[in-house]
Parts: C-alpha cells; sequence; structure tokens
C-alpha cells in the first residue's frame, strides 16, 4: 500500500542533490549495486537524498576507452539508486549532465 502512494505521487518526491566523497559512493556501490565493483579514480562524484537519506550516487570520470581521452569528455562511470525511488537515476543522470 505504501509503495503504491509513493507511485502516485512521484512527483511530491524532493530530492537533494549533494557532493559525496569517492569513499561513500563507493561503499554505496558495493552496497546496492548488483554486479559492478567499486571505482579506483574518479573527477568527481555526486549523491542523491531523500529525507536526509543516501539513495543514489553518481561517478563520472576520464573515458575507459583511449581513443576518447582527448582531455575534453567524461565520462559517466556509474549510477547506482536504491529500489523504490521513482525517477531517482533520471534525477542523477540529468544533474550529472549539467555538471558537465
Amino acid at each position: 500500500m505504501a509503495e503504491r502512494a509513493i507511485e502516485d505521487r512521484w512527483f511530491l518526491l524532493s530530492y537533494e542533490i549533494i557532493p559525496l566523497e569517492l569513499k561513500t559512493a563507493n561503499e554505496f556501490i558495493k552496497n546496492f549495486h548488483r554486479h559492478n565493483k567499486p571505482v579506483l579514480r574518479c573527477k568527481f562524484q555526486i549523491g542523491l537524498t531523500y529525507n536526509g537519506e543516501l539513495i543514489g550516487v553518481g561517478i563520472c570520470g576520464r573515458p575507459v576507452a583511449r581513443m576518447l581521452a582527448d582531455g575534453k569528455t567524461i565520462e559517466i562511470l556509474r549510477v547506482c539508486v536504491k529500489d523504490g525511488y521513482p525517477n531517482a537515476c533520471s534525477k542523477l543522470y540529468g544533474r550529472l549532465r549539467e555538471i558537465c
């Protein structure tokens, strides 16, 4: 019942973007990501909170492919969000894009 209430009023959710340390982002990924390992190096990372609880992280860094490493290109390395938070991934992707 509570999940249905969230689905019906997803537009009322107020997410907040916060800065994070890589260690915190990697701990979140370790706990909630299905198959990817933590990131070793990155340019920056952000977190997404709801009511003070960290519900998602996004990490950007240099491109993995050497041919794309031109000094101007940045790649989204990881995005990880807890289940049950509508549009949280989109919020993270959108903010990462704005920052870049």
